[in-house]
C-alpha cells in the first residue's frame, strides 16, 4: 500500500479467529488503523481453561473508497492460557 491514498480517519480492521469444529473465521474485535495503517487491538478469553492454540488474522474491512479492502493478512498462531 506504499504510496496508495490512505484515509485520513483510517480504516476498518477486523480481527478473526479459525474455528476448527466449524472451519471458518469469524470475528473476534473490531479496530480501526490511524492515517498510516496501523493499528492495535486487545481481547480478553474468558472461555479458555489450560492452553489453547489460537490461529488470529485480520481482515481489512470492504470499503468503496480505498483499493485494499476485503484483503486478509497471513494467520499467526498464538498460545492462550487460561
Amino acid at each position: 500500500a506504499r504510496g496508495a491514498w490512505h484515509p485520513v480517519r483510517g480504516n476498518i480492521v477486523q480481527i478473526q479467529y479459525f474455528e476448527e469444529s466449524a472451519r471458518r473465521w469469524r470475528p473476534v474485535a473490531l479496530t480501526r488503523t490511524d492515517r498510516h495503517g496501523r493499528y492495535r487491538s486487545s481481547y480478553r478469553f474468558r472461555y479458555i481453561t489450560g492452553v489453547a492454540r489460537i490461529r488470529l488474522r485480520a481482515l481489512l474491512v470492504p470499503s468503496s473508497r480505498f483499493p485494499y479492502s476485503g484483503a486478509p493478512s497471513e494467520p499467526v498462531k498464538i498460545r492462550v492460557r487460561g
